[in-house]
Parts: C-alpha cells; sequence; structure tokens
C-alpha cells in the first residue's frame, strides 16, 4: 500500500548551488553535522568528498539530495530553527521548510520568532553564504508531497 506523506510549513524552494560552494560549505560547517566520512575526506583533501556530500543521508529525511540534507542539519543544529528537507512530487522540486506545530510543539528559539520576517533574515544569511541569487528565492507557506 502506498503512503503518502505531506510536510507543511514555511521556507523556500532549494536552489540549485554550484559544487565549489557546497564544499566551502561543508567545510566550514563540517563540526555541526559531523559526519566522520566527510571530515576524513576533508582532512585527507580527497576526491570523495563530492560524492559524499551528493549521496549524503540524514537520519532525518529520506530525501535524496545530500546537500540538502547537510544544509537542514546545518542550519538545525547551528540556529536551533528545526527544518525539514524534503522532496515535492507535485513541482519536482526540492524544499527547505521550517513545520507548524502547536506552540508546545516549538522550542524556546522556536517560539522567540516573531514573524516570517525573522525567519527570513536567518535563512537569507545562509543563502548568501551560497552565493544564492536571492532574488529568485521566495519565501513562503508551502507544502512537499511524496508518495512511497
Amino acid at each position: 500500500m502506498m503512503q503518502t506523506y505531506v510536510t507543511i510549513g514555511y521556507g523556500f524552494t532549494f536552489p540549485k548551488v554550484t559544487k565549489e560552494k557546497e564544499i566551502e560549505f561543508v567545510k566550514t560547517h563540517i563540526y555541526n553535522f559531523g559526519d566522520k566520512k566527510i571530515e576524513s575526506a576533508i582532512e585527507e583533501n580527497s576526491e570523495d568528498l563530492i560524492d559524499l556530500i551528493e549521496n549524503y543521508e540524514s537520519d532525518l529525511s529520506d530525501t535524496s539530495n545530500g546537500f540538502l540534507n547537510i544544509f537542514s542539519e546545518v542550519f538545525t543544529n547551528e540556529t536551533n530553527l528545526r527544518t525539514s528537507p524534503a522532496f515535492d512530487e507535485d513541482s519536482n522540486q526540492y524544499k527547505l521548510i521550517f513545520g507548524l506545530a502547536m506552540p508546545f510543539g516549538f522550542n524556546d528559539r522556536e517560539m522567540a520568532l516573531k514573524s516570517e520576517k525573522d525567519l527570513d533574515k536567518i535563512y537569507t544569511e545562509y543563502l548568501e553564504e551560497l552565493g544564492v541569487d536571492l532574488s529568485e528565492i521566495e519565501f513562503e507557506y508551502t507544502q512537499a508531497v511524496q508518495v512511497g
């Protein structure tokens, strides 16, 4: 029996990022998601690094976009704002979503957000680090539908 999973929240369609920016981001933030294989590849300057990034699997997600999984873990670990990487089969796009929840489901950091604009600022900091053209990013209430 097929099941449908829907992730709903506030986020954005994850943009294309150059491999160089992905590697730079991973090297800068490696200790905030702590994958030993990737850490070793960085230390050894291994050519396997790109493959390890592309194929990174997260316990928190079943999306196949390795870099998005890394980005989400880093974002969550550094900001204490829990995000979900997701693939939306309806739009055929990857998304990063801050999930909607009842107030008692939020941690203190999440409760401190006053509006979407607060989250936009934080998202923007990380996207700028990736060299993303922010005029192409639309922060919005969104969903991702996966059938599995």
